[in-house]
C-alpha cells in the first residue's frame, strides 16, 4: 500500500497533462475517424506491409475510444496504472528470487520495486500515450519472468504455462519484447550453487533434455508470434531492410555501434541525467563504458545463479534498441523509453545482489540513510520531469535546449506556441528547425510557416511559401501540394465571379493532378471529377471519375459513387 500510495503521488500530474504533438495526436485523430473495428482486423489486418504488430495494444486504444471518447486524462491514467502494476510486479519479482526464510521479513522487495516505481527513466512512457506499448509489453514480460523464477523452485506446470502465455502477450503490445526468450534460457539453467563444471551422468542429462524441452516450447512462443504477424503482413516495413542493409554493409562499425549503445544505457540505468525526450547522438565513449557491462555479463552468465539470469534478461531487453540506434525505424535513435523494461530486471538483480554487501555494514543506519537519500532524489527528479510532461511547450523547450540540432523538436516546439497563441514565437522556432542541416528535406517547418502567413490574413505570402517548398523539394512535397489544393478548394467555394471559379478550379486541378502523380490516391481523381462536373466541364469530370473508377479497389464506396457519377454524365 505504502508502494501504491508513493508512485500514484508522483506520477498524478501526469494525469492533467496534455496529448503529446509527438504520436499522441495524429493517433487520437485516426482513432477519432475510426468507424468500425473487429478483433479479426485488429489481429489479422492482412495489410501488404508493415512496421509494428501490435493488437493488444490496439484493443486498449478501442476502449479509449468507445469507453470514454479518448479523454487524455483517463488516457494518462491507465499508462499510470500500468507503471504502478509493473512496480508492483517488480516487488514479487524481487521477493520471488529471495530464500523462503527471508521472504517475511526482508525490505529488498520494497526497496527494489520504489527504485523501479520511482526511476526518472520512467517518466517518458509513463506520460506519453504512445508509449504505451512499453508500459504493456513490461507488464505481461515480469509476469512471464514471475511465473518462470516461482516455476524453478516449484515445478507447478500451470506457472509453466502461465509464463508462456504471459510472454506471447507481452510480443503482441511490442516486439521487443522477444528479446526475453533469451533470459527465459538463462532463468531455466540457471542454478543456485556455485558453478561447477557439470559430471556427465543420468540425472544431468535428464536435466539437459528438460530445459531444451521447456526452452523449446519459449522458442515456439516466438515462432508463433511470427506466424501471427505474416498473417498480419505479407511483407516487413522497408525500414527493417534499410536497417539490415546498413548492419551488413559495414559489421565492424555496427558492432562498434552497438557496444556504444549498450554503454549508454546500462549508464542510463545507473545515472539517467539528462533526461531528455529526442536523444539523437551520443559519446563514442560509451564503447569503453561497455566493456566492463560485457565483463559483468559474461560473469553472470558463469555464475548461473537465478538472479544472475535475470541481470542477463535485463541485458538481452537492451538489444533491441540498437536496431533502432541506426536511425532507420524511429523518429529519434536513442530513447529513454526503449529500456523500461530492461531497466526492472537490472533493478531487481542490483537490489538482491547488494544486500549481503550493505549486511556487512556494521551501521544500520548509515545503510538507512543513504536509501532513503537514493529515493527522495529519485522521488524529486522524476515528480519535476512529470511537471514538464503535463505541457507541449514545457516539454519541447526542454528538449530544444538539450538537443538543439534536432529540427524535429524545435519544429514541434513552434507548434505547441502556435497552440497558445504565441504566433511570433511559433515562427521564430519554425525558422530555427528550417535552419538546421537535415539529410532529407525538411518541408514541414516550411509549410507550418507558410500556414501562420494564411491564419494571419497573408494569403499571397502563404502560397508563396508553399510554391517555394515545392520548388525546393524538386515537386516532391506531397503536402505542399496538399495545402495548395485545400487553398484553392476554399477559394473556389468562395469565388464570387465566374472569373474567379474558372482561375481558381484551374489552379485546383493542376495542383491535384501534381498529388496524384505523387501518390496514386484514386480518392484526388475522383475529387478532380466531381469539380469539373459541377462546374459543368462535362468531358474532362467523366474523364476523371472513369479514371477514379478504374483505379478504386474493389468494394471501396467510392468506387461505386464514382460509377453512379459515370454513369449520370454518360447519360446526359
Amino acid at each position: 500500500m505504502m508502494l501504491v500510495a508513493i508512485v500514484l503521488a508522483v506520477f498524478y500530474p501526469g494525469i492533467f497533462g496534455e496529448f503529446c504533438s509527438s504520436d499522441d495526436i495524429p493517433m487520437v485523430s485516426s482513432l477519432l475517424n475510426m468507424n468500425d473495428w473487429s478483433l479479426k482486423s485488429l489481429f489479422v489486418p492482412k495489410s501488404g506491409g508493415g512496421l509494428y504488430y501490435r493488437p493488444l495494444l490496439y484493443v486498449t486504444f478501442i476502449v479509449d475510444r468507445f469507453a470514454w471518447f479518448l479523454s487524455s486524462s483517463f488516457m494518462h491514467l491507465e499508462n499510470i496504472l500500468f507503471h504502478l502494476v509493473n512496480s508492483l510486479l517488480v516487488y514479487f519479482l524481487t521477493r520471488a528470487l529471495l530464500p523462503e526464510d527471508k521472504k517475511d521479513d526482508s525490505y529488498l522487495p520494497l526497496i527494489a520495486s520504489l527504485c523501479f516505481g520511482l526511476h526518472p527513466i520512467t517518466t517518458e512512457p509513463a506520460n506519453w500515450i504512445s508509449a504505451r506499448p512499453d508500459l504493456m509489453a513490461g507488464t505481461f514480460v515480469l509476469i512471464s519472468a514471475c511465473c518462470l523464477v516461482t516455476y524453478k523452485a516449484c515445478h507447478k506446470k500451470r506457472l509453466l504455462i502461465a509464463s508462456l502465455i504471459a510472454f506471447l502477450m507481452a510480443m503482441l503490445c511490442k516486439e521487443v519484447a522477444l528479446a526475453f526468450v533469451i533470459g527465459a534460457g538463462f532463468i531455466l539453467f540457471s542454478r543456485n550453487e556455485p558453478y561447477s563444471p557439470p559430471s556427465i551422468h543420468a540425472s544431468h542429462l535428464k536435466k539437459l533434455m528438460t530445459f531444451f524441452l521447456i526452452f523449446s516450447l519459449f522458442v515456439g512462443t516466438v515462432l508463433a508470434f511470427i506466424f501471427l504477424r505474416s498473417l498480419a503482413f505479407t511483407n516487413n516495413s522497408s525500414k527493417i531492410a534499410r536497417t539490415l542493409t546498413f548492419i551488413f554493409n559495414d559489421p565492424d562499425y555496427s558492432l562498434l555501434f552497438c557496444l556504444r549503445s549498450l554503454g549508454f544505457y546500462v549508464k542510463k540505468i545507473f545515472y539517467p541525467f539528462p533526461l531528455n525526450f529526442t536523444i539523437i547522438d551520443i559519446d563514442p565513449l560509451y564503447e569503453i563504458v561497455a566493456v566492463p557491462v560485457i565483463l559483468a555479463t559474461v560473469y553472470a552468465g558463469l555464475k548461473r545463479s537465478v538472479v544472475s539470469a535475470v541481470y542477463l534478461s535485463g541485458i538481452f531487453l537492451i538489444t533491441p534498441s540498437f536496431l533502432i540506434a541506426f536511425n532507420q525505424i524511429a523518429w529519434t535513435p536513442y530513447a529513454e523509453r526503449y529500456i523500461y523494461i530492461a531497466t526492472a530486471f537490472v533493478i531487481v538483480s542490483v537490489v538482491v545482489s547488494a544486500a549481503p554487501l550493505l549486511g556487512r555494514i556494521k551501521s544500520k543506519t548509515c545503510v538507512f540513510v543513504g536509501i532513503a537519500c537514493l529515493l527522495i532524489t529519485m522521488t524529486v527528479a522524476t515528480f519535476q520531469r512529470n511537471l514538464i510532461w503535463q505541457s507541449n511547450v514545457k516539454l519541447f523547450k526542454d528538449t530544444v535546449e538539450k538537443s538543439p540540432g534536432f529540427n524535429k523538436a524545435w519544429n514541434e516546439y513552434g507548434v505547441a506556441l502556435a497552440k497558445k497563441g504565441d504566433i511570433e514565437g511559433a515562427k521564430a522556432q519554425f525558422r530555427k528547425a528550417a535552419s538546421l542541416y537535415s539529410f532529407e528535406y525538411d518541408d514541414v517547418s516550411r509549410l507550418n510557416l507558410a500556414f501562420l502567413k494564411l491564419k494571419e490574413g497573408d494569403e499571397e505570402g502563404a502560397v508563396k511559401g508553399y510554391l517555394k517548398v515545392v520548388e525546393e523539394s524538386k515537386g516532391n512535397s506531397s503536402a505542399a501540394y496538399r495545402y495548395l489544393v485545400s487553398y484553392y478548394e476554399t477559394k473556389h467555394r468562395d469565388a464570387r465571379s465566374d472569373a474567379e471559379k474558372f482561375q481558381t478550379l484551374e489552379k485546383l486541378v493542376k495542383y491535384n493532378d501534381k498529388l496524384y502523380a505523387l501518390t496514386k490516391e484514386p480518392f484526388i481523381l475522383y475529387n478532380n471529377g466531381r469539380h469539373l462536373m459541377f462546374a459543368g466541364n462535362k468531358p474532362q469530370a467523366l474523364e476523371y471519375l472513369r479514371r477514379a473508377y478504374n483505379v478504386f479497389p474493389d468494394g471501396d464506396e467510392y468506387k461505386g459513387y464514382a460509377q453512379k457519377l459515370v454513369s449520370r454524365l454518360e447519360k446526359e
